[in-house]
């Protein structure tokens, strides 16, 4: 079964919206964010190292996916204590959970999936890192196995009766 895990050291980068600037000629031209273009191209070039060192061949996934997304951003100069270093913790706030998700799928297209819909199962936590440690982008994908599918979360069936029924 095949599986991808990658780490990017470092404070994660999340997808930023494209912007655009009216030439003076009328036309408006688009750019990407710069820093979000070069951090996709490192997540892309860690996902091919990843795959290369297992001697997979892109795209590696052709049905449903499982991905895992641990995006650990490093604490802040001014919140570090000298006698009680500052345990990890949950991240809240800025970025919002899904731009770290869309960067990690957009990058993934093409290189571990055909597209990004293949994604049926996904897991994403977003945490600060404690005191003294380091900051990252964790990515692992596998194949959405069917004999893994959520127990207890199978929706009621509608009843319907006699009367309905026979309406349809």
């Amino acid at each position: 079964m095949p599986s991808v895990r990658a780490m990017i050291p470092g404070d994660p980068v999340a997808w930023a919206r494209t912007g655009q600037r009216r030439l003076p000629g009328g036309q408006i031209v688009r750019f990407e964010n710069p820093k979000v273009r070069s951090y996709k191209a490192v997540l892309q070039q860690h996902l091919q190292q990843a795959m290369e060192v297992r001697g997979q061949r892109a795209p590696l996934f052709d049905g449903p996916v499982r991905v895992t997304i641990i995006a650990r951003w490093s604490l802040a100069r001014s919140h570090h204590r000298k006698r009680t270093p500052v345990p990890a913790g949950w991240r809240g706030g800025r970025p919002d959970i899904d731009n770290i998700v869309k960067l990690v799928l957009d990058a993934g297209t093409g290189l571990l999936w055909n597209d990004d819909d293949q994604v049926a199962h996904l897991a994403v936590v977003k945490l600060t890192a404690a005191q003294g440690d380091a900051a990252f982008l964790g990515v692992a994908v596998e194949d959405a196995r069917p004999d893994e599918l959520p127990v207890g979360w199978a929706l009621p069936q509608p009843r319907f009766t006699d009367e309905e029924s026979d309406a349809c």
